[in-house]
């Protein structure tokens, strides 16, 4: 094989290399079977780095700005996932997983986008639970069917959308009610309450797995992303934004709620979500790249929170409550300003809800912090660190915050 030959397919190897090691470790155990995982979480990471900068491409892959972002950050969650769960064991599944989410990431067809979102949910559910309940057991079976619906209907929508491109008089009626059953598919699958309940079954899994959950929501948020595309603007279509930003405010409110009442990390991702989803309803450059900030913040963090504790935890809720200096103050306050300038009347209740569920992580936050000498070492928290400076410096530095705008104007 020629180098040009392999440069050419490194976007597929970001699936391929997560596949293989799957189904090489899934009958390994015991610290061969962390180690060989870790490495090949590490290798996705590098290989995804590499087409991300070298705008390598292949047949079947769309390698633009939104693609290369998610790429990275998947891989990245993939990798901080596996290390973080040394003791978790199935680190086979997770590779699975990652391998499912690189691919709907990185398809060029939205279907083959579907195909990789269904094998990823279907193997978050797929973790035996042999010390569970008749109750647990209940609700792994309810998330099942739920996220098998869920994933019928996306599927309805994206043959609506394709059958759309040549349907003459008919495609706006098409458009619509396509990505109105996309939207309702993938709601749960994006993280937007009230219809997110299956994850709180794929949580339960092994950690490594699990911390693939915000990652499975960004890119299923990311799906919609691109179809808002497809339908606004079409004559006679329904407005895509509108549906974001309904189920984007009821987000919010569950977040809230849960925040308040003590929810901690299991309102970060709602909140986060239902933030993106009112970002992405608004439309624009600046208020999606406020929104795939958010959603970046979410990806990396979520599962840090629930794995961590001590400095590190403090830390990372302080920066999911939207506090500054990190990056995510910056970008719930470009949303704010967004929302005031095209949707005035929404602006009050959505930045209400917004400071009820971070005042909800801020105090939880300090709960964290007072409880740092009881938790885990220095070393341990590692990886919370590191993700913490990568926030504080995305905050301070504005070619971060100029990224995501490349990555928002690459969608319109």
């Amino acid at each position: 094989m020629t180098m040009a030959a392999l440069s050419g397919g490194w976007p597929w190897l970001v699936v391929a290399v997560p596949l293989a090691a799957a189904g090489g470790l899934a009958f390994a155990r015991g610290a061969a079977a962390w180690w060989g995982a870790v490495a090949a979480a590490g290798l996705t990471l590098m290989l995804g780095v590499a087409v991300a900068t070298t705008g390598s491409g292949a047949i079947g892959v769309r390698v633009d700005a939104l693609a290369a972002h998610l790429m990275v950050l998947v891989a990245a969650a993939g990798l901080l996932a596996i290390w973080g769960a040394r003791r978790g064991g199935r680190a086979a599944l997770a590779l699975g997983v990652l391998a499912g989410i690189e691919l709907a990431a990185l398809a060029e067809a939205p279907l083959v986008r579907w195909v990789g979102l269904a094998a990823a949910g279907l193997l978050l559910l797929s973790v035996p639970l042999p010390t569970a309940t008749d109750r647990q057991r209940a609700r792994r079976w309810q998330a099942l069917l739920a996220l098998v619906l869920g994933l019928a209907a996306a599927l309805c929508g994206l043959l609506l959308l394709e059958r759309a491109a040549s349907a003459g008089l008919a495609a706006p009626v098409m458009r619509s009610l396509g990505f109105v059953l996309l939207l309702g598919g993938l709601a749960g699958g994006a993280g937007l309450a009230p219809l997110h309940g299956w994850m709180r079954a794929a949580g339960a899994g092994t950690p490594a797995s699990a911390g693939l959950v915000p990652a499975f929501a960004a890119v299923a948020l990311a799906v919609l992303l691109r179809a808002r595309g497809d339908v606004a603007g079409q004559d006679g279509a329904l407005d895509p934004g509108l549906g974001l930003l309904a189920l984007g405010m009821a987000s919010l409110g569950w977040a809230a709620v849960a925040a308040w009442r003590g929810g901690g990390a299991g309102a970060a991702l709602p909140l986060h979500a239902g933030l993106a989803a009112v970002a992405f309803g608004l439309g624009g450059t600046v208020a999606d790249a406020a929104g795939l900030t958010l959603l970046s913040a979410a990806v990396l963090m979520v599962p840090l929170v629930r794995s961590g504790g001590g400095w590190g935890r403090a830390g990372l809720l302080a920066a999911l409550a939207l506090l500054p200096p990190f990056a995510t103050f910056g970008a719930a306050l470009a949303l704010l300003g967004e929302a005031v300038r095209t949707l005035p009347w929404l602006a009050v209740p959505s930045a209400a809800l917004a400071a009820v569920g971070a005042a909800g992580l801020a105090r939880a936050a300090m709960r964290a912090w007072e409880g740092r000498r009881q938790s885990r070492s220095l070393a341990a928290q590692v990886p919370a660190l590191l993700v913490l400076g990568v926030a504080l410096a995305a905050g301070l530095a504005p070619p971060a915050a100029r990224w995501f705008v490349m990555v928002a104007e690459g969608l319109r």
